[in-house]
C-alpha cells in the first residue's frame, strides 16, 4: 500500500526530516522524495530522488498451543501442534523447527 505525506519545511538550513510511524514488522519499504513547489496557483513537483529501501525486522514469536505426538507404526510418528496466537505473532511464520532426539 503506497502512503504519501506532505511535509512541510523546517528552516531550511540544515536536513530536513520526518519520522514515519506504524510501519508492519518483516515488511520491504521503499522511500522516495521529492520537493513540491507552489508559484501562484501552479503546484509542481520536483524531481523524484533514487529509491532507498528498508525492511524491518522479523521478531521471535510465541511458541505453539499444544504439541501431540502420536506412534503411528513401530518406526514412525506424527507431531501436531496448534501455531501460535496470531495475536502475538508480530511478523510471518515462515515454517516450524521439529527437533527430536
Amino acid at each position: 500500500e503506497e502512503k504519501t505525506e506532505l511535509v512541510p519545511p523546517g528552516e531550511q538550513n540544515g536536513p530536513e526530516s520526518y519520522t514515519v510511524k506504524d510501519l508492519t514488522v518483516d515488511t520491504k519499504y521503499t522511500v522516495q522524495l521529492a520537493a513540491q513547489l507552489q508559484l501562484g496557483d501552479v503546484v509542481s513537483l520536483g524531481k523524484r530522488t533514487p529509491e532507498v529501501n528498508i525492511s524491518t525486522p522479523s521478531f521471535m514469536p510465541e511458541a505453539p498451543g499444544w504439541v501431540k505426538v502420536s506412534r503411528v507404526s513401530d518406526d514412525t510418528a506424527e507431531v501436531q501442534w496448534s501455531p501460535p496466537p496470531l495475536s502475538k505473532t508480530p511478523g510471518i511464520i515462515r515454517g516450524y523447527e521439529v527437533r527430536f532426539a
